[in-house]
C-alpha cells in the first residue's frame, strides 16, 4: 500500500535555519548553496522498501516497516532476497574524485563507497587511462599519481572487489595545473640587452570560459589585498547573442562600492560599461563596439587620483572624475556580485587586475601577450587555460583561485600569446605553460618600434617632465598636442619660470584652459573631449594672447 506522507513543513524549516546560519559569509565568500531556493513538496514512500535518494546538497535514507530476508531454493537454484541480499553481491562502482589542477606536480585520487553498497572487502584496483596503476587494501581510499604532466587530462578509474566479484569502474578526470616556465634573455649581436622585447611561444594554445547567460559564473573569495584606491582591470570579452547590463566582472555594483565591468543595456549595441561606487552613488563610462561587435575586444579600466579611464583594444575611449569607497565583497566573473542575476552570455578570457595605473603604452604592449607573476603591480591573473574541471587558478601567486559554476572551457580564445616582455637587463619569463611529450614550442622575440610617442602623466603619482632650460622671447608661439583625462581639477600643463615667477603657464581649471603671463591669468576657452592641437601666439610685453584650437582661433 502506498502512503502519502507530507513533510514539506519540516523541510522548509530546516532549510530556512540552514540559510540563516550561513548568511554572514555570503558577502565575501563563495557559497552557492546559501542561495539555493527552499522547495516544498510531497514524498512518496513505499512501505517495506529501502530508498537511497540524494541530490548535490541532500541525502535521504528511509526504511518503512521491516524488510524481510529469506532463502528460496530447489534442486537447481538458490536465491537470497530481502534487504540483506543487497550485500551478497559484488560492490557498486566507487564514487571517484580526482584533483583538478590543485597541485603543480601530482594528481590526488580519492574515492568512497555508497553506504548501501556491498563492502569492498577485497580492496581496490586503481587505473589511469585504462592501464593498471596499483591495487590497495580495503582500508585505503586515496592514491597520489606523481607521473603526470601539465597539459594532459587523465581518466582515473577505481574498481572495488569482494568475494562475489568486481564492481564497475568508477571514473573521474584529473590533471595538474599549467605550471611550465620558459625563461631566457634577449641580446643584440654586440651583447646589449634588448628592453621591452616581446618573446612569444608558438603555436598559440589556450582556452577561454564560455558563459550561457542563464546561471553560469565564476566566484573568488574576497581578500584584503584586492586594490580599490588605485587599480587597472582588463579582460578579453566576446559578447554573445544577448546582453542587458550583464556582469563581466563585479566587485560591488549592488553595494555602490568598489568597481565593476558590465555589458551595455539591451537597448544599445554590444559594448561595455565600467563603473565605480562611493557608497551612496556611482559613476560610469561606457562604449559601444562600433567595429566588429561580435568579435573579441580587449577592455581596460584604469582608476587613480579620482579619475576613471576606459580603453578598448588599447585605444583611449573616455575619462571622467569619479570617487570610490572600499567594501569587502566577493569577486565574481560572469554574474552580479550577489549572484542574483546579470548572467553574462558569451566568452571571457585573460582577466587581469593590477594595483597600479597602467599607461596606454603598457596596455598596448601587453594586451596580446601574457604577463608573468613578477609583473609590476600584478594582483590577480586568470588565464583560463586549464581547459577542464571546475576551478581556475590565479597565476599571480596571490591565491585568488576561482570556483566555476556552470561555465565551460572553450577553444574559442582571443589572439593572445603565451609570452613575456624583457626587462632592463633583457631577461624574460613565460609562466603557466601546458607542456607534455606531445607538445613542442618555439620562442620568438620581437620588438615593437613606434614612429612617435606621447608622454602620459598621472596627477595622483605627481608625475612630471623637466625640460632643458631655454629662453622664451617676448613674442613667441607655443604648440602642444593634448588629451587631458581630467578636465575639471586645477592642473599645470606647461610652465616656464623666470626669476621664480611663472613667465608663461598653461593650466586647466573647471573645464577650461587658463594662461598665465607675468602672473596675470586669463581663461582662454573650454577643453575638448578628444585629442587636439593647441597653439598660443603671445606678446609678454603687452600681455596679448591669441589661442588656436586645431588651427582655428578660439
Amino acid at each position: 500500500m502506498l502512503k502519502n506522507i507530507r513533510i514539506s513543513f519540516c523541510l522548509a524549516l530546516c532549510c530556512w535555519a540552514w540559510g540563516s546560519v550561513l548568511h554572514a559569509q555570503v558577502e565575501t565568500d563563495c557559497n552557492p548553496d546559501a542561495n539555493l531556493p527552499v522547495t516544498q513538496g510531497e514524498v512518496f514512500i513505499n512501505y517495506g522498501s529501502v530508498t537511497n535518494s540524494f541530490t548535490r546538497t541532500n541525502r535521504s535514507d528511509h526504511t518503512i516497516g521491516q524488510p524481510i530476508t529469506g532463502l528460496i531454493s530447489n534442486q537447481n537454484n538458490a536465491m537470497e532476497f530481502g534487504i540483506w541480499s543487497r550485500l551478497l553481491v559484488s560492490p557498486q562502482a566507487p564514487m571517484v574524485f580526482s584533483s583538478e589542477g590543485d597541485f603543480p606536480d601530482r594528481v590526488q585520487i580519492m574515492w568512497e563507497m555508497d553506504p548501501l553498497s556491498a563492502s569492498a572487502t577485497g580492496g581496490f584496483i586503481v587505473q589511469r587511462d585504462g592501464a593498471y596503476l596499483t591495487d590497495v587494501d580495503a582500508s585505503t581510499t586515496q592514491f597520489i599519481d606523481f607521473n603526470v604532466q601539465a597539459g594532459e587530462l587523465y581518466e582515473y578509474a577505481v574498481i572495488a572487489r569482494n568475494a562475489f566479484g568486481n564492481s564497475a569502474r568508477g571514473t573521474d578526470i584529473g590533471f595538474v595545473n599549467p605550471n611550465g616556465t620558459v625563461s631566457g634573455r634577449v641580446l643584440t649581436p654586440s651583447g646589449t640587452p634588448v628592453v621591452d622585447a616581446v618573446v612569444s611561444l608558438s603555436p598559440i594554445s589556450g582556452s577561454s570560459l564560455l558563459f550561457d547567460g542563464v546561471g553560469d559564473y565564476l566566484c573568488v573569495n574576497y581578500q584584503d589585498t584586492l586594490p580599490t584606491a588605485t587599480w587597472t582591470l582588463s579582460a578579453w570579452v566576446k559578447i554573445g547573442a544577448t546582453h542587458d547590463s550583464d556582469a563581466i566582472v563585479d566587485l560591488g555594483s549592488d553595494l555602490n562600492k568598489n568597481f565593476w565591468m558590465h555589458t551595455t543595456p539591451c537597448g544599445e549595441g554590444k559594448g561595455v560599461v565600467v563603473g565605480v561606487g562611493n557608497g551612496t552613488g556611482s559613476e560610469s563610462v561606457s562604449h559601444v563596439f562600433a567595429d566588429s561587435p561580435d568579435a573579441w575586444h580587449y577592455v581596460t579600466a584604469v582608476y587613480g587620483g579620482g579619475t576613471l579611464i576606459l580603453y578598448v583594444d588599447g585605444q583611449y575611449i573616455k575619462a571622467m572624475n569619479a570617487s570610490i569607497s572600499q567594501g569587502d565583497a566577493r569577486f565574481t566573473i560572469g554574474a552580479l556580485r550577489d549572484q542574483s542575476g546579470g548572467f553574462f552570455d558569451g566568452h571571457i578570457d585573460d582577466v587581469r587586475l593590477y594595483g597600479r595605473m597602467l599607461t596606454q603604452t603598457e596596455i598596448i604592449l601587453s594586451k596580446d601577450v601574457t604577463p608573468s607573476s613578477n609583473t609590476d603591480g600584478l594582483v590577480a591573473y586568470w588565464k583560463f587555460d586549464e581547459g577542464a574541471g571546475s576551478k581556475t587558478f590565479d597565476i599571480s601567486g596571490n591565491g585568488f583561485h576561482g570556483q566555476i559554476y556552470g561555465a565551460t572551457f572553450s577553444n574559442d580564445f582571443p589572439p593572445i600569446r603565451n609570452g613575456g616582455i624583457t626587462d632592463e637587463a633583457g631577461f624574460y619569463t613565460i609562466e603557466s605553460i601546458n607542456y607534455s611529450q606531445n607538445q613542442t614550442f618555439f620562442a620568438r622575440p620581437a620588438k615593437l618600434f613606434y614612429t612617435s610617442y606621447a608622454l602620459e602623466f598621472n596627477a595622483s603619482q605627481e608625475s612630471k617632465a623637466t625640460l632643458t632650460s631655454f629662453d622664451l622671447p617676448d613674442t613667441a608661439t607655443v604648440e602642444l598636442a593634448l588629451l587631458p583625462f581630467d578636465r575639471q581639477s586645477e592642473q599645470v600643463v606647461f610652465s616656464k619660470l623666470s626669476g621664480g615667477q611663472a613667465a608663461f603657464q598653461l593650466g586647466i581649471d573647471a573645464g577650461n584652459y587658463t594662461l598665465t603671463i607675468n602672473n596675470e591669468q586669463k581663461t582662454v576657452g573650454a577643453i575638448p573631449a578628444d585629442y587636439h592641437h593647441l597653439a598660443f601666439t603671445f606678446n609678454s610685453r603687452t600681455n596679448e594672447v591669441q589661442p588656436y584650437l586645431n588651427g582655428s582661433a578660439f
